[in-house]
C-alpha cells in the first residue's frame, strides 16, 4: 500500500481526496428543506391533522416557516460537523459522519415522541369503548345452542 506525496518548496503532505463542490452540498440542505415542507403541507392541509406543539400549558402551532428554518439550521449544523470530520480525518470523513450520525439517531431525545402521541390522545377526547362482539347470526334451521 503505497501513498502518494505532494511536495512543494517547504512542505510535503499526503495527497487528500478532493474536497466536494460546496454548490452541491448546499442543492442537498435547501432539498432537505423543500422535502420537509413537502410533508408538511401533505399532513397538515391535504391530511388535515394539526401540528400543534403543547409546551407546559402554551400550544404552538406548527407552520411552514417553523419547518424551514429547523431543516436549514440542522442541514448547515450537519454541513458544519462534516467539514470539522473533513479537516481533523481527511482518510476517514465519511465512516466517521456515519459513526456520529449513528451516535445522534441513538442518543436523540425521545420525549417529544411520548408527548406528541400524549398530545393526539387527548386531541381525539376520551378513550372509546371498544365495540361489543358480534354474534354470529343464526338462520331459522341451525339448531338451538345449548
Amino acid at each position: 500500500m503505497s501513498h502518494t506525496t505532494a511536495t512543494t518548496s517547504d512542505h510535503s503532505f499526503a495527497a487528500l481526496p478532493p474536497r466536494p463542490d460546496r454548490r452541491r452540498r448546499v442543492a442537498v440542505i435547501v432539498t432537505a428543506a423543500v422535502a420537509a415542507l413537502i410533508v408538511w403541507a401533505v399532513v397538515a392541509h391535504l391530511l388535515a391533522i394539526p401540528l400543534d406543539v403543547r409546551s407546559g400549558a402554551q400550544v404552538q402551532h406548527v407552520g411552514a416557516a417553523s419547518v424551514a428554518i429547523v431543516s436549514l439550521v440542522v442541514g448547515l449544523l450537519g454541513w458544519l460537523a462534516l467539514a470539522a470530520l473533513e479537516r481533523l480525518t481527511p482518510r476517514r470523513s465519511a465512516t466517521m459522519w456515519l459513526i456520529v450520525g449513528g451516535v445522534v439517531l441513538l442518543l436523540k431525545p425521545r420525549v417529544p415522541a411520548r408527548q406528541t402521541a400524549q398530545t393526539q390522545s387527548e386531541a381525539r377526547g376520551p378513550p372509546r369503548r371498544p365495540l361489543p362482539r358480534r354474534r354470529a347470526h343464526r338462520t331459522t334451521a341451525d339448531p338451538p345452542l345449548a
